[in-house]
C-alpha cells in the first residue's frame, strides 16, 4: 500500500474474518512492515455464520507517520478483511488580501516544501514594530505568521516526528477559541498588529501577540521582515542617510510605501 503524497498515517487496523467451518483451516498475518508476526496464533473470527461484522478479528499496528509505503502479508484460506487507516491530513490555509495571516495548529507542520509560502515567529517586539524570524518546521500548538500570495490556497504537510520549538517566539497560539480582555492582546489585520480595545475572541487556529510582550501601549505595530536588523522608526528618521527603496515591481521610489518595500536590498513591511 502506497500513501498519497503529503498523507501521513498514525496506525492501521485490520478487521478480518475467516469464513470457514471445517475446523481444519487457519488464517493469520505473517508479516507487517518487514517484521514477522507470530503465525502460531490464528485469526480469532472463525465462524461460518454470517455475523462477520459483529465478530471480526481486529489487529492494530502503530505507524510513525513517516512511512510512505505499508507492507503486510497474510496466509491461510478464505480470508476476508477490511483495512482502516488513521491519517494526518495536510493543513489547508488561504491567504487574505494582505498576504499575511496567523496560524496555530494541533499538529507539527513542515513549511519547507510549500512553494510560495513562508512561516515566521515573532522574535522581537519594540514600541512600534515586531521583527520576524523564518521557520521551516514547528511543533504542534505553535503560533506563526504566514506570508504568501493573496487569495492563494496552500497545503501544509504534517512534519515528521516532533520538530524543535523556536528559541524565541512572542506569539501565543489560539489552539482553541481564546477570550482576550480589552487592551490585553494584539491581532493581525491588514498587515499590521492592532491592539484589541474591547473584549474579543481569537478564533481557534490563529495566533496573537499578548500585550505583555509590547514595551509600550502602541495602537498598532508594523512588521519587519525576517532578514531585517533595522527598525521601522530608525529607517523613517534617517533623512540624511543614503537609502535605496524599491517596490515589488523593482521600481525605485522616493520613500517607504505602505506594505512591502525593498530597502537597501532587504525586505521591510510598513503601514
Amino acid at each position: 500500500m502506497t500513501l498519497p503524497a503529503g498523507l501521513k498515517a498514525t496506525r492501521i487496523t485490520f478487521y478480518s474474518v475467516i469464513n470457514s467451518g471445517s475446523g481444519t483451516r487457519t488464517s493469520y498475518w505473517k508479516e507487517f512492515q518487514g517484521t514477522g508476526i507470530n503465525d502460531d496464533v490464528p485469526m480469532g473470527a472463525w465462524n461460518d455464520v454470517d455475523d462477520r461484522l459483529t465478530y471480526p478479528d481486529v489487529r492494530v499496528f502503530p505507524l510513525n507517520g513517516d512511512e510512505t509505503t505499508i507492507t503486510f502479508t497474510n496466509a491461510g484460506e478464505q480470508l476476508l478483511f477490511v483495512i482502516a487507516l488513521d491519517v494526518l491530513e495536510p493543513v489547508e490555509v488561504t491567504m487574505p488580501a494582505s498576504g499575511l495571516s496567523t496560524l496555530s495548529c494541533n499538529k507539527a507542520l513542515n513549511f519547507s516544501s510549500v512553494d510560495g509560502l513562508k512561516a515566521y515567529v515573532v522574535s522581537e517586539v519594540t514600541k512600534d514594530a515586531v521583527s520576524l524570524t523564518e521557520v521551516t518546521e514547528i511543533p504542534a500548538n505553535t503560533g506563526v505568521i504566514l506570508e504568501g500570495t493573496a487569495g492563494t490556497k496552500y497545503s501544509v504537510p504534517v512534519a515528521d516526528g516532533t520538530p524543535a520549538a523556536p528559541a524565541v517566539n512572542k506569539l501565543a497560539a489560539a489552539v482553541a477559541a481564546t477570550a482576550v480582555e480589552a487592551n490585553a492582546a494584539y491581532i493581525l489585520k491588514d498587515g499590521l498588529f492592532h491592539l484589541v480595545t474591547t473584549a474579543s475572541t481569537v478564533p481557534a487556529g490563529k495566533a496573537y501577540l499578548p500585550a505583555t510582550e509590547v514595551p509600550a501601549g502602541a495602537r498598532s505595530l508594523s512588521i519587519i521582515a525576517a532578514d531585517e536588523t533595522t527598525g521601522i522608526e530608525a529607517l523613517e528618521s534617517a533623512e540624511n542617510a543614503e537609502m535605496s527603496v524599491y517596490n515589488l515591481q523593482g521600481q525605485r521610489v522616493q520613500r517607504l510605501q505602505k506594505g512591502l518595500n525593498i530597502v537597501n536590498g532587504k525586505k521591510v513591511i510598513v503601514k
